[in-house]
């Protein structure tokens, strides 16, 4: 994929919701969405990221604008399915959407874990 990559993510956040979104730098993108500057998304303002629980890299914005609205159309059960096997978004919606290893993702300051939303959805037995 070329320098002007997009990624798609979701982050799971206080209370164990998920949010998804599209960036061009990740951690520029974490850092505004837990620093509560004007640059962060009005959802994350009050439910605060905890960890990233999945993320792509796809070719450009339109890609990735179409699979943020495919993942944002799946029921909660079908998000935490996505975020255990992220490689599967590829094969769902026929893109070239590739899973980015999550130990790669660069954390902001804030210290948000970069881990699968699923372990915590375990520890609350959902």
């Amino acid at each position: 994929m070329s320098g002007n990559s997009y990624y798609v993510y979701i982050l799971r956040c206080t209370g164990g919701s998920l949010y998804t979104g599209i960036t061009t730098d990740m951690a520029r993108r974490l850092a505004e969405h837990t620093g509560g500057g004007k640059k962060g998304a009005k959802y994350t303002k009050n439910h605060t990221p905890e960890a990233v629980a999945a993320l792509w890299r796809v070719e450009n914005r339109s890609v990735a604008s179409r699979l943020e609205w495919y993942i944002k159309q799946l029921t909660r059960r079908e998000k935490l399915l996505l975020c255990e096997t992220p490689e599967q978004l590829a094969l769902r919606t026929g893109t070239e959407a590739e899973a980015i290893a999550l130990s790669a993702v660069p954390c902001p300051a804030s210290e948000i874990s970069c881990a699968s939303a699923q372990s915590k959805a375990d520890a609350q037995g959902m």
